[in-house]
């Protein structure tokens, strides 16, 4: 064999062992690939048959669950009694007239109450938000006496709430009209359901249930406004936050008209123009009229000690304050709930 053969034979043996390498190789990255792409297949079809397949809680998690409703159902009672103790009965069956009575001498016996209006809480011809029936001698429709009811209920309420607190005077008191009949006959329904079937909040309920619960409670809305120093006004919105009757102060809003700082460093500033002649007239004639001099010093000096900047909240100009307030009635005393409640021990 001469020395050509030998070199090309050397060459093809090791091109053939090269070939065998990259084979091998190539064929385990290849293995390996399809390996983990079944088992990437595998976990996709165990997760997708986890996910649509069903669920099945432990025992633990389930009496958990129920525990927890129950507390709910039992915190929830609580709740709404303490919010509902303040619901009152108003006596049925009274008529017109007496209702008009009854709003008249009641009225007549707040306009006594101590204040800053002529003594009084109130000015003379106040109308407490009634002015129709006390002073124009309209007669209240008979389906509106329950409602009026309430409503002069809870002015009274908060005339008794600001005269103990110390306000110097209530000037306006506004109520919202009485709703139509068929309206408030559906809203009192609404609550004696709601009231029947609220121990058995742990139960499954639809979208139509979760809107009854947000028709709990009636509510009236009244706009009062009235005069107050500081610390009666704090004593007054606190007042009406701890009263047993459901309250809500939606708006507070307050001003004091006249300020007394404000009057003193603009009545300075009105003044100066009027003072800078005259004291250059002085200093020209200030030896002429000594006399003179002296007497308009002490003047002006007892004009500052009058005008002194430093106030007395004692007799400043009180606030303006004006309450938005809410009042809710859950309907536990009213005559639907009374015999919802027969009903119940019937059975």
């Amino acid at each position: 064999m001469n020395k050509n053969k030998i070199v090309m034979c050397a060459i093809g043996g090791t091109g053939l062992v090269i070939a065998l390498v990259l084979g091998y190789l190539t064929y385990s990255a290849w293995e390996e690939r399809v390996e983990k792409e079944d088992s990437l297949d595998s976990m996709k079809a165990k997760v997708k048959r986890i996910s649509s397949g069903p669920i099945a809680p432990q025992q633990a998690s389930v009496d958990a669950i129920d525990e927890n409703c129950k507390n709910l159902a039992i915190w929830f009672d609580k709740a709404f009694d303490v919010a509902a103790r303040g619901d009152k009965a108003f006596p049925a069956g009274v008529s017109q007239a007496e209702f008009r009575n009854q709003l008249r001498e009641e009225s007549d016996e707040k306009r006594k109450l101590p204040g800053a209006a002529a003594g009084r809480l109130v000015a003379e011809d106040f109308d407490f938000g009634f002015k129709d029936i006390l002073f124009e001698g309209k007669i209240p429709a008979a389906a509106d006496i329950p409602v009026l009811q309430r409503q002069w209920d809870d002015i009274k309420l908060f005339v008794d709430t600001l005269a103990e607190c110390g306000a110097l005077q209530i000037l306006r008191i506004e109520k919202e009209a009485p709703k139509a009949k068929e309206d408030e006959a559906a809203a009192e329904a609404q609550r004696q359901k709601n009231h029947r079937n609220r121990s058995g909040r742990n139960n499954r309920r639809g979208a139509q249930a979760d809107e009854e619960e947000n028709q709990l409670a009636d509510a009236k809305t009244y706009t009062v406004e009235f005069l107050a120093r500081p610390p009666a006004f704090i004593r007054a919105v606190n007042a009406f936050a701890k009263t047993e009757r459901f309250v809500v102060a939606e708006l507070v809003s307050f001003e004091r008209k006249e300020d007394a700082l404000d009057a003193i460093l603009g009545g300075k500033e009105k003044d100066e123009p009027q003072a800078a002649p005259h004291r250059r007239r002085r200093a020209a004639q200030e030896q002429q009229e000594a006399a003179a001099q002296e007497q308009q010093e002490a003047a002006a000096a007892q004009g500052a000690k009058k005008k002194g900047v430093v106030t007395d909240p004692a007799t400043e100009k009180p606030f303006t304050v004006t309450l938005k307030l809410v009042t809710y009635d859950f309907g536990t005393k009213g005559a639907g709930a009374a015999a919802a409640a027969e009903g119940e021990e019937a059975k």
